[in-house]
């Protein structure tokens, strides 16, 4: 394997893959800082270095390297466990920011919404906030209020 990337021509692979190469190292590159920095937070936790292996391996691999790591380290099956809900924690809380991000004045001033605009435009006209035109009460339908 290293004699095939000491061949790799890194310029090429970036421009077949074009920016999906870049954003695979960025966060490559995140998970080690942030399984490095876990240690240093959580000294006291029984295990934390082979927690932090495991959660740079999954967060590179996913779940297949992770559980690698946890045989090749011997790491106990209730810390699998808890990466599983550390991994969950971790995008909920990243698809929480992305939609509290989506709501602030930057990103409203930014970027076009089309469809946020419309909406806004008809509510602003006194139009329905449903969207749907009202349709008058027949006399059966009377009947029932």
């Amino acid at each position: 394997m290293p004699l095939l990337l000491f061949k790799s021509d890194i310029r090429k692979i970036y421009k077949s893959s074009g920016t999906t190469f870049l954003i695979f190292n960025i966060c490559a590159v995140s998970a080690f800082l942030a399984s490095c920095l876990l240690p240093l937070i959580f000294r006291n936790v029984d295990n934390i270095a082979k927690f932090s292996a495991m959660y740079s391996a999954a967060a590179v691999g996913g779940t297949v390297n992770a559980v690698a790591v946890t045989q090749i380290f011997d790491v106990p099956t209730d810390m699998l466990n808890g990466l599983g809900l550390v991994g969950n924690f971790t995008v909920a809380m990243i698809v929480f920011s992305f939609g509290q991000f989506c709501r602030t004045r930057f990103f409203r001033t930014k970027f076009n919404h089309p469809h946020i605009d419309e909406y806004e435009q008809e509510l602003a006209k006194g139009g329905n906030p449903d969207g749907k035109q009202k349709q008058p009460c027949t006399g059966k339908a009377k009947a029932f209020l």
